[in-house]
């Protein structure tokens, strides 16, 4: 009998070293997953093989791969060593990827990729689920099963409310009822597209003793060695690496040469014991927030404590990580994120109540701009009046919030005709929200100056193809008008002048913003061959104030400039309307510019439409083109490229000394003006930058 067991001893040593050398010599393949990962796992997938100096971490059930005699006699004698637990057949095991997206807003987020797009195979797996945990309701997730969690202020740190489904969505109640084996992956790592794969890794979990399995630190890192280098890449304050240090160098156990792990992917059984232990033990200290975020050290310490050594996952076989994933602030962290949950809870709770922090800025050369004061100044006193959930903050340069970004807290930021400066490299802070270029006739911004992050906001929809690669909103200018008439909203105006019949009076044409003059173009037409018209051709500055009464020459026209202008419901606009209703016909003459015409808008035709007074519009270029296309609208011209369909500018002219046509022209610009109304144009401006609350107006 004692020889029998001596010789038990003798032949499974043997098969043990048989085993070994083929490890070494092949790296065997067992059911297509590759386990040569050096001596303590090869020798770990054997249970009863322990040898002296090799920790055994497993005991695995292997098929039979190989035919020859020897070999197939020594997997017969492994096979009895294997657990008795019952698991699911082949290929049927049910496995979780989970991932933890909690930020103060979805663009500090990662990127979660779309299950369905990149990994396919596993998308249509009935036995694997994606899940991601999260604070945030409206979090873009293709193709995962979303869990809301909010902590509120539990924890001060949002970086702690993200670890919660990292080290304990054990606890989680559909964690247990769904997941038998999970793997966690941060935002930013993808799992290979196979499911063959990972059916394996989750058998081999399964029926180890552990139970649990990671990979180790590719660089080799010890504790000490990523507590340096935790500073050096400032992924934590230097307040908080310290006392992580004292706190594990107080410990009778610790020895600063513990090895470190790779935390952004690993994986567990539900039924691991020993994960668990670790996971709870880990989640005790550092929940507290006493030192520092960042879990390796801590981890790689709870491992030594338990003298618990994982598995190694073959990382490379099974996951690529995309650094490209990374929200916003690029996993970088400032002082502040030692206590920014008070942040993400606001937000939330913004979103939850459908109030939203808009911040519309430009440099600061650009906040004396027209288009700066028609885009932020007009728009936030538009949303005071339609959208009282919306507070919109002005005035502001883009420079200076960035430099004081944790003053600011808003959930969308709209950048008028600039980029800020580094953020094709460095992005802007979190706490500007979700970021928008509104290019306007900042034709100047190439895509390759946007970061890929920021999302466009065009004139037009031909403007989109200078910005193939970013998302991007059409959202037009409104017609420029005062006060008291764009509350009237979408009613007509309150004066619409009267259209008579011109004869034998003169027609009086007039021409307010002149283009600049070319060779060929751009200047007023010639009146010369035109009877009974009369063409004032006023290019001036903008401030109309300074010039109205010497153009008008109406009596009394300086009190008048003076009443008005003193008027918070009327001003400039209305300056502007009372000089277009002193002329039977406005024309509008096209700009110059190659993309102004091509990528431009029609503010300056709509604006004077909305005033009452009949527009002949001069067609050239895309843009104006399909405008009176798209709004068949008959009173045009074009004088540049002769076109059959359109009157030139003396045919036109002709044509309007009828006051029927006057008459059909007038009614038709004030319906088109409508499209473009402060409502209409301000609802969409909202739900462009993503506004999801009421709007009144």
């Amino acid at each position: 009998m004692a020889h029998s067991r001596a010789m038990s001893k003798i032949r499974l040593a043997g098969a043990c070293a048989l085993l070994g050398s083929i490890f070494f010599a092949s790296r065997l393949i067992f059911d297509d997953v590759l386990l040569a990962q050096g001596a303590r796992t090869a020798m770990g997938e054997f249970g009863p093989c322990e040898t002296s100096g090799i920790i055994v971490s497993e005991t695995v059930h292997l098929r039979s791969l190989i035919t020859t005699p020897t070999v197939s006699s020594t997997i017969s004698i492994l096979s009895n060593a294997t657990t008795t637990q019952k698991y699911p057949p082949d290929g049927r095991t049910p496995i979780c990827f989970v991932t933890s997206q909690f930020a103060t807003s979805t663009r500090s987020a990662d990127k979660l990729f779309d299950v369905g797009e990149k990994v396919p195979k596993l998308a249509r797996s009935p036995f694997i689920q994606f899940l991601a945990f999260t604070n945030m309701e409206n979090l873009h997730a293709p193709g995962w099963k979303v869990i809301v969690k909010d902590f509120g202020l539990k924890y001060r740190r949002i970086i702690t409310h993200s670890r919660w489904p990292k080290f304990q969505a054990h606890h989680d109640s559909t964690i247990q009822q769904m997941c038998t084996v999970v793997f966690y992956i941060d935002g930013i790592v993808v799992p290979k597209d196979s499911v063959t794969r990972f059916q394996n890794e989750a058998k081999r979990i399964l029926y180890s003793q552990v139970q649990f399995s990671q990979l180790k630190h590719t660089r080799g890192r010890t504790i000490e060695d990523e507590l340096h280098q935790i500073l050096n890449v400032s992924k934590d304050i230097p307040e908080n690496v310290e006392k992580t240090r004292a706190w594990l160098f107080a410990q009778p156990d610790f020895s600063s040469d513990i090895q470190l792990y790779e935390n952004n992917q690993y994986g567990y059984a539900m039924s691991s014991e020993a994960y668990k232990k670790i996971a709870d033990f880990f989640w005790e200290h550092y929940s507290q927030e006493e030192d520092s975020w960042r879990d390796q050290p801590l981890w790689a310490y709870c491992l030594h404590h338990f003298q618990t050594v994982p598995l190694d996952l073959p990382g490379r076989m099974l996951f690529l990580v995309d650094n490209q994933r990374k929200g916003i602030g690029g996993h970088m962290y400032s002082p502040e994120a030692d206590n920014d949950a008070y942040k993400a809870a606001r937000y939330i709770q913004r979103q939850k109540e459908g109030r939203m922090n808009i911040l519309c800025t430009s440099e600061e050369r650009h906040l004396q701009f027209g288009s700066y004061k028609i885009r932020c100044y007009d728009f936030a006193n538009w949303a005071k009046q339609c959208a009282p959930d919306v507070n919109i903050t002005t005035g502001i340069s883009i420079a200076e919030v960035i430099s004081n970004h944790t003053e600011y807290d808003f959930d969308a930021t709209i950048i008028i005709k600039s980029v800020p400066k580094n953020s094709l490299t460095l992005g802007v802070p979190g706490e500007l929200g979700n970021v928008f270029i509104d290019i306007v006739d900042g034709y100047g911004l190439h895509e390759r100056k946007i970061n890929p992050d920021f999302t466009v906001i065009l004139q037009n929809n031909l403007h989109e193809e200078r910005y193939p690669n970013h998302e991007h909103r059409v959202v037009k200018h409104w017609y420029n008008s005062y006060p008291a008439d764009v509350e009237r909203g979408e009613e007509d105006p309150e004066i619409i002048p009267a259209v008579k019949d011109p004869t034998p009076d003169i027609l009086r044409l007039a021409t307010v913003w002149n283009t600049a003059e070319t060779e060929t173009e751009g200047n007023c037409p010639s009146i010369d061959l035109l009877e009974n018209v009369s063409y004032d051709c006023i290019e001036q500055e903008f401030d109309i104030e300074d010039w109205y009464a010497n153009v008008t020459q109406k009596p009394n026209a300086d009190d008048e400039v003076r009443s008005i202008m003193a008027n918070p419901k009327l001003g400039r606009g209305k300056l502007y309307y009372n000089l277009f209703q002193q002329y039977d016909v406005l024309v509008a003459l096209a700009k110059n510019n190659a993309y102004k015409l091509r990528y431009g808008n029609v503010q300056r035709i709509v604006s004077q439409m909305r005033s009452g007074v009949p527009v002949l519009v001069e067609v050239r270029g895309p843009v104006l083109k399909y405008f009176v296309e798209k709004y068949n609208y008959k009173c045009a011209f074009q004088r540049v490229y002769p076109d059959s369909d359109i009157w030139d500018f003396e045919e036109a002219v002709e044509q309007l000394k009828n006051p029927k046509l006057l008459r059909d022209c007038q009614r038709h610009g004030l319906e088109i003006a409508t499209e473009f109304s402060p409502n209409r144009i301000g609802r969409k401006f909202l739900r462009a930058v993503g506004y999801e609350g009421e709007i009144e107006c």
